[in-house]
């Protein structure tokens, strides 16, 4: 009748409660074997406890026991649980997330953001916004009102943006190509005549 514990919960049979009639050699109440039970019980309950200063009543609200690093058993507050190794996964995965961490050092654990998105299939990062200065060649369309973009060369865009056909000194152009005012061609420029 030794104590089943810790593979199984002991039962009144491992560990009977003896009344004040029973008698010390009662069956089932054998005193040696109550009292074997009874220490066999304490010894496995430590075994799996461990030790450590902290007790149940000095926890809080959903804290549990942990085992410490020097071997200890404490109870304390539900560890994080953070990754140790980051894996390179070549994904094709369209509705891939981005990792995010709260502070730039330390163990931390790894957070995502529905605002911050990333398509493997096209190598595209989408976000709500982007804040920051923009450096290096941008390619593909942008739209937008700033007017403080730098650097653009003449492009076959700059023609398309003269597509409306203007006129000067009577000769029609739409900025495609040079503009011929011929040999007799009058330029009025702000009030003044040129020939």
């Amino acid at each position: 009748m030794a104590t089943a514990y810790p593979t199984t919960l002991d039962t009144a049979t491992q560990q009977p409660s003896p009344s004040a009639t029973t008698e010390m050699d009662d069956s089932g109440f054998e005193h040696d074997v109550v009292h074997t039970n009874h220490s066999g019980a304490l010894i496995a309950l430590e075994t799996k406890l461990g030790v450590g200063a902290t007790t149940a009543a000095t926890a809080s609200t959903n804290h549990v026991l942990v085992k410490q690093g020097d071997g200890d058993t404490e109870w304390a507050a539900v560890p994080a649980s953070v990754p140790t190794t980051i894996t390179v996964a070549d994904t094709t995965d369209t509705t891939c997330s981005v990792a995010l961490f709260e502070s730039a050092t330390g163990d931390l654990a790894p957070k995502s953001d529905a605002g911050a998105t990333y398509n493997a299939g096209t190598g595209t990062l989408t976000a709500t916004a982007f804040a920051g200065p923009l450096t290096g060649n941008v390619t593909g369309n942008a739209s937008g009102s700033s007017g403080s973009c730098t650097g653009n060369s003449a492009t076959a865009t700059t023609a398309a943006a003269l597509t409306t056909a203007r006129a000067i000194a009577g000769v029609n152009f739409d900025g495609s190509a040079a503009i011929d005012l011929g040999d007799n061609a009058n330029l009025v420029l702000s009030g003044q005549v040129f020939s």
